[in-house]
């Protein structure tokens, strides 16, 4: 699988267009496209979309990108950076000269998920196919297995966010953002729930970076190695593995360069738009 970085900051943007603080300025200021951050997506083989934010459109024309191949689209939860309803439009006749010709596009999220997108004007007649999906269960698609896991993160009342295993040729890709830390009961649960025997490419949440939060709906850098350490040591993690730290807030994270010396020291990546990554 090649895994592509469409956008890798938190719900605000890096920098948010509104703060004056120093990590935003410092990126505004900066001549280098590395220190400025989309809203998290990523592509897999050109094929599989993951989460369809606001700037996807900003996302795509910055690095060159046509989505029209795209046959399935995984959403991970309703929050606005994650899933901007009205992006459906762009598949509708009414926005698109080869409509015609457009494939269909399977979409994979939770129950609550769907029926935001099944009540929009905005998913009629955009060739859709809504598949509602429930943790735990693997989907086959083509060559690849999908299987959500619950994420450690609130949405509202009655949703409950997914992560996504995507499994092929034997290789296993673990997307989870936005999520809190992992305990030991989580990594049980995918090693006996859904059999799982190894992440190849984890590539976790990391937003609060370098504070004392507690806020238990994203990782602080300490909770995001914590989290590693229980993978480890239930096997789901071996020196094999490449791990990517991913969707960066503001508040809490230097920029690219200050990142990158934090983590390698842990032999962590981490992500930065139109990032490239095969597994």
């Amino acid at each position: 699988m090649e895994i592509v970085f469409l956008g890798t900051a938190a719900f605000e943007g890096y920098p948010n267009p509104f703060c004056n603080g120093e990590h935003c300025l410092s990126a505004i200021s900066s001549s280098k496209n590395i220190d400025k951050r989309l809203r998290s997506a990523v592509l897999i083989d050109n094929r599989v979309l993951i989460d369809f934010g606001p700037d996807i459109v900003a996302s795509s024309q910055k690095l060159g990108l046509n989505l029209s191949k795209v046959e399935l689209l995984l959403i991970t939860h309703s929050h606005e950076d994650h899933l901007y309803i009205p992006n459906f439009a762009m598949r509708q006749r009414a926005f698109n000269n080869k409509f015609d010709e457009l494939i269909d596009m399977t979409v994979m999220a939770s129950d609550d998920v769907m029926k935001k997108i099944i009540e929009s004007e905005y998913s009629v007649d955009a060739k859709l196919i809504l598949k509602p999906v429930a943790p735990f269960k693997t989907y086959e698609f083509g060559e690849y297995e999908i299987t959500p896991v619950p994420a450690n993160h609130y949405v509202g009342e009655n949703e409950k966010g997914l992560l996504y295993l995507i499994q092929k040729d034997s290789k296993t890709l673990f997307y989870a953002t936005d999520t809190g830390p992992f305990d030991n009961l989580y990594a049980e649960n995918l090693k006996n729930k859904v059999n799982l025997n190894k992440i190849d490419l984890l590539i976790l949440d990391a937003t609060l970076g370098f504070t004392q939060s507690e806020y238990l709906g994203h990782n602080t850098y300490e909770s995001f190695l914590q989290t590693l350490s229980i993978l480890k040591t239930h096997d789901l993690l071996d020196d094999s593995s490449t791990i990517v730290a991913h969707h960066f807030s503001h508040h809490h994270n230097p920029n690219f360069h200050e990142l990158q010396e934090l983590y390698s020291r842990e032999n962590i990546l981490v992500s930065y738009d139109g990032m490239k990554i095969k597994v």
